[in-house]
C-alpha cells in the first residue's frame, strides 16, 4: 500500500510539462531537492521534491515568474511565500516518477489543496544565495511606487559606482584621468571617463525591467563587479554611523580650509599651499574607504594625482553608495542578501 500523501487535484493521462532544461539546483541534498528549469519560451519553472515511497519519488511543479525567481535566489523572500502561493495560474502539477523515469499519478492541483506535509516550513530561505548560472546577467528586485526621475537616476547611480569598481578591481587603473573636481562638471566627466574604459560588453546595460510589485531590473554587464556594487552597499548599511562620520570629517575639512577653490588660502587669495593639508586629507581619505571592503584606499590614493583628488572621488563614491541605499530604504529596490544566514528549508 502506498505511502504516499493523497492528492485532491484533477488527474492528467500525460504531464503536460515537456521539453523543460535544468537551470540549476536550489537545494542539493544527497539528490536534487528543489530546481529552477524552464522552457524554450524562457518561463520558468520550480520543481521540488515532495515525498517517496520505495523507488517512486513525488514531484511538485509550478510556473512561477522572474522576479519571483529573483526574490527567492536572492533570500528576500522566503519558500513559503513562493511554494506554492506564487504559481502563476494558481495550480500546481504533480507527478510520481518511479526508478524506470516513468510519470504516473499526474493530478493539477489547487495551490490551496496542497497537502501540508508538501509546503515549506514558515519563514525557511534558501540555505545560501544559489550560484550565478549567467556571469553576463544580474538583476535586482524592485517594488511599484517609482517616480520618473527615480527611472534614470537609479541606473545612473548603479553604473557610476559599477564603473570605478571595474576599473579598480578588475583593470587595475594606475592613473586617473586628471579632472580639476571642481563642482559637477568635473565629477560627471570622471564618471564618464571611468565608463569608457570598460571594454563594450562589460559596460551595464538594462536588458529587461519590469516596474509592477513586486519587479525587477535586469542588466547585462560583469556580476562579479555588481556583486561588488551590492556589498559596497551592504558595507554601508552595517557601519553607517561609522562611514558618516569619516564622510562628514574630510568634507568639513575641505569645506573649512576652503580648498574647492582653484586659488585660496585660509587668509587670502593666493595658492593653496598642500604641503599642509596633503597629510590630513590622505588619513581622513583612508579612513572613510575603509569602511568599504571592495575600494582599496590605497590604490585610489595612488592613481590620483594627489591626495585632495583621491578625497574627492573617495566622497563620490560615498554619495553615490548612499543614493543606492537610500533606494532601499525608500522601499524601491531590494538588493541581495550576500552575508545574512537563514533557516534552512
Amino acid at each position: 500500500m502506498s505511502s504516499l500523501q493523497q492528492l485532491s487535484g484533477i488527474s492528467i493521462s500525460k504531464f503536460p510539462l515537456t521539453g523543460l532544461k535544468h537551470v540549476r539546483d536550489l537545494i542539493y541534498f544527497d539528490g536534487p531537492l528543489l530546481s529552477q528549469l524552464c522552457n524554450a519560451k524562457g518561463a520558468n519553472y520550480l520543481r521540488c521534491w515532495c515525498d517517496r515511497d520505495g523507488e517512486t519519488d513525488r514531484w511538485m511543479f509550478l510556473e512561477v515568474d522572474e522576479a519571483t525567481i529573483i526574490r527567492l535566489v536572492q533570500l528576500i523572500s522566503p519558500l513559503d511565500k513562493i511554494i506554492p502561493a506564487a504559481a502563476k495560474s494558481g495550480f500546481v502539477f504533480f507527478t510520481d516518477i518511479n526508478s524506470a523515469g516513468a510519470y504516473t499519478n499526474n493530478q493539477m492541483v489547487a495551490c490551496g489543496q496542497v497537502p501540508e506535509a508538501y509546503l515549506p516550513g514558515i519563514d525557511s530561505f534558501l540555505d545560501s544565495t544559489p550560484v550565478v548560472v549567467d556571469q553576463s546577467e544580474f538583476s535586482l528586485a524592485v517594488e511599484g511606487g517609482w517616480s520618473t526621475a527615480e527611472f534614470g537616476n537609479f541606473p545612473r547611480a548603479f553604473e557610476q559606482l559599477y564603473s570605478l569598481l571595474f576599473v579598480l578591481n578588475r583593470q587595475g587603473v594606475r592613473a586617473f584621468e586628471d579632472f580639476p573636481w571642481l563642482g559637477g562638471h568635473s565629477r560627471n566627466n570622471f564618471y564618464r571617463s571611468l565608463l569608457q574604459r570598460l571594454p563594450i560588453g562589460d559596460r551595464p546595460k538594462i536588458s529587461a525591467m519590469q516596474f509592477s510589485s513586486p519587479g525587477f531590473i535586469r542588466f547585462s554587464l560583469d556580476v562579479p563587479t555588481a556583486i561588488e556594487v551590492v556589498r559596497c552597499v551592504e558595507d554601508f548599511q552595517r557601519d553607517n554611523a561609522k562611514n558618516a562620520g569619516a564622510f562628514r570629517a574630510l568634507d568639513s575639512y575641505i569645506r573649512d580650509k576652503k580648498l574647492n577653490a582653484p586659488k585660496s588660502s585660509i587668509g587670502g587669495d593666493g595658492p593653496i599651499d598642500w604641503v599642509l593639508h596633503n597629510g590630513p586629507i590622505e588619513s581622513m581619505t583612508v579612513a572613510l574607504l575603509d569602511g568599504f571592503s571592495e575600494i582599496e584606499a590605497a590604490q585610489v590614493i595612488a592613481a590620483s594625482d594627489r591626495p585632495f583628488d583621491a578625497a574627492k572621488i573617495a566622497m563620490s563614491a560615498y554619495r553615490l553608495i548612499y543614493r543606492l541605499n537610500k533606494f532601499e530604504t525608500d522601499g524601491l529596490v531590494r538588493y541581495p542578501l550576500l552575508s545574512v544566514e537563514k533557516d534552512y528549508i
